[in-house]
């Protein structure tokens, strides 16, 4: 078991911060077009009861500080690719 390190309240948001834009890096600068209800966008959530993230289809209607990606493939290789950063977001959406 590794040993609990303790860190501040700035160390936390700074590894937040980098968790967030490593994930927003990997959507490749999609930009969801909201006047476009053809466009398909796609995010990701956790269902807290499974415990397990799933993606979302989305059309025509935005969530607040949700990161999109353009197909549902690119969300699935950000989930496979960056785990850790997954869950430190989930985990400060907790907050």
């Amino acid at each position: 078991m590794k040993p609990y390190k303790k860190i501040t309240a700035t160390e936390a948001y700074k590894e937040y911060l980098i968790a967030r834009q490593t994930i927003i890096d990997s959507a490749k600068g999609f930009k969801p077009d909201w006047k476009d209800n053809e466009q398909v966008k796609y995010s990701v959530s956790y269902d807290y009861y499974k415990n397990k993230y799933f993606i979302n289809e989305q059309g025509n209607y935005q969530d607040f500080g949700v990161i999109y990606f353009a197909t549902e493939e690119d969300a699935e290789a950000s989930l496979k690719n960056f785990p850790n950063e997954w869950e430190i977001l989930r985990e400060w959406g907790q907050r």
